[in-house]
């Protein structure tokens, strides 16, 4: 009776290991890095359209200061320095290149109201906009979708011990206004 008893724990636990959601947990994290891998692309390529933008206005004879060309020309150099792969996610890498983003924004947001500037405005800097807000999206869908099934049985069983931890979505762009 004992080793009957040992059996049928035995087969219970082989098959509560194999449904406990480790696997698709693992999908998950990895659809994650992917997505941030995305996100993280799109930024990149706004920041070199940015730089394209940068250089054309210093060529031509623009009423912008100088000053604004130089706080233009130090948020990207802030950007470019951030190394943030898509293994080395962390709450507060996000945070801070996300801050480095806003401030880069906000900085092309003010160039371009200077008055003759605005036609300089690349197609590539709207192009890369766009880029950024789809990626955003979808990573938000994907941190979603895998703190909603992290947080299910049997996973949330597994999921603690397994050093397996919510992510957090992409926060709002500052009032979503755009570059």
């Amino acid at each position: 009776m004992h080793k009957i008893i040992k059996y049928i724990t035995f087969t219970f636990l082989i098959f509560s290991i194999s449904s406990c959601g480790y696997n698709k947990l693992v999908d998950h994290e990895e659809n994650i890095q992917k997505s941030w891998s995305t996100v993280a692309t799109a930024y990149g390529e706004r920041g070199d359209a940015a730089a394209a933008f940068l250089s054309e206005l210093k060529k031509a004879d623009t009423p912008t200061t100088p000053k604004q060309l130089n706080e233009l020309e130090k948020a990207i150099k802030a950007i470019e320095a951030i190394d943030i792969s898509d293994e080395s996610i962390s709450a507060s890498d996000i945070d801070d290149f996300m801050k480095k983003q806003d401030e880069l924004s906000d900085i092309l947001r003010k160039v371009m109201s200077v008055r003759g500037a605005g036609a300089f405005k690349s197609e590539q800097l709207e192009l890369s906009q766009n880029k950024i807000r789809v990626a955003r999206k979808k990573f938000n869908e994907t941190v979603a979708e895998y703190n909603t099934y992290k947080r299910q049985f049997p996973q949330n069983v597994t999921a603690g011990p397994m050093g397996f931890d919510n992510y957090e979505p992409l926060k709002v762009d500052k009032g979503g206004r755009k570059l």
